[in-house]
């Protein structure tokens, strides 16, 4: 499978990738917290994996904070899960976030996500603490997980 990563610095993957979102998440982010997103490109980064004929087929969106990246939103559509579109996004995310001078990353994760713990583990993270009740629909904990990068 031929697929490209970049980042995105303008609105004309937001139909996409708030597509992947809605389908991935109970309480998406919408497309307008990624035009804000967008318009804070010092702090705020987001990347797409493309695949040549089928567009994008995941995302990541990341906080880059001092020596921190902070993983808010990465998701994979359907039709590509379980097939390390997912894995290579993620590593390059953290290549990225390296490059320009993290040393650690974050994110938080539903206690019931099993294939994402899975991919965040095999990744190097390792769960640092607990958010009670930090996602709705379904009210769920949260795994705070930690990498050195």
């Amino acid at each position: 499978m031929n697929w490209i990563i970049e980042r995105t610095l303008s609105s004309r993957d937001l139909d996409e990738i708030v597509a992947i979102e809605n389908a991935s998440f109970t309480n998406p982010w919408t497309r307008e917290m990624y035009v804000r997103e967008l318009q804070n490109p010092d702090v705020s980064f987001l990347y797409v994996l493309r695949v040549r004929e089928a567009g994008i087929a995941a995302f990541c969106s990341f906080w880059l904070v001092l020596d921190e990246v902070h993983i808010n939103n990465l998701a994979v559509r359907g039709d590509f899960r379980g097939r390390g579109v997912g894995t290579a996004l993620l590593e390059h995310v953290l290549e990225a976030g390296a490059s320009r001078g993290a040393e650690r990353a974050t994110l938080e994760v539903r206690r019931s996500n099993v294939p994402a713990r899975r991919l965040y583990e095999r990744l190097g993270f390792a769960v640092a603490a607990t958010r009670p009740n930090y996602y709705v629909s379904p009210p769920e904990d949260a795994l705070i997980l930690w990498k050195a990068a």
